[in-house]
């Protein structure tokens, strides 16, 4: 989107008189630490979008069902069982009645994802709290996230479930697992 802004009418993210530094001041100085841009609202990065073709969804929604069976799988020898839950049109990957795990499998550790399957997690979570209580909620990941990038889903209550070789890994001393 910025590529294009550039081209048609020359605009330029380093020339833009209303990019500002964290201390409100243009960019440029020597002296500028640059932390957090403030932008004009129709040029902020948070509205761009990213267009992924079908190829490249079909191959996450497998992936995402691979995990998600092997999960369920892992879960079964320990005779445990992972049903969905469904509220209206709304449905969850993987609802363990039992303990009120509530999950949310990506195909990817990329932000963008994880972003994605909190808020999946949140409605979910408002909704079946409403029969079977307050769920304990885990994002399914192929392998483990870096835990700088994820520290802010702890106060979130949200926690991590991950494949390791063979072998499902958490969080939480096992919750999970």
């Amino acid at each position: 989107m910025e590529k294009r802004l550039c081209r048609k009418k020359g605009w330029r993210p380093d020339k833009d008189p209303q990019t500002k530094t964290h201390h409100g001041k243009p960019e440029g100085g020597s002296k500028d630490i640059k932390y957090v841009k403030m932008v004009a609202s129709p040029r902020n990065h948070q509205l761009d979008y990213n267009i992924r073709t079908k190829e490249e969804v079909k191959e996450a929604e497998k992936k995402e069902a691979i995990l998600l069976m092997r999960y369920r799988l892992w879960l079964k020898r320990q005779e445990r069982n992972l049903p969905t839950a469904r509220h209206e049109k709304l449905q969850c990957d993987g609802f363990e009645k039992e303990r009120r795990n509530l999950i949310e499998a990506k195909s990817s550790i990329s932000r963008e994802h994880i972003r994605m399957a909190v808020g999946q997690l949140l409605d979910y979570a408002f909704h079946i709290k409403k029969k079977f209580g307050k769920p304990n909620m885990g994002i399914l990941l192929p392998e483990e996230p870096d835990p700088n990038s994820v520290d802010w889903l702890q106060p979130l209550k949200i926690s991590l479930v991950w494949r390791k070789k063979a072998a499902f890994l958490d969080n939480t001393n096992g919750q999970f697992t």
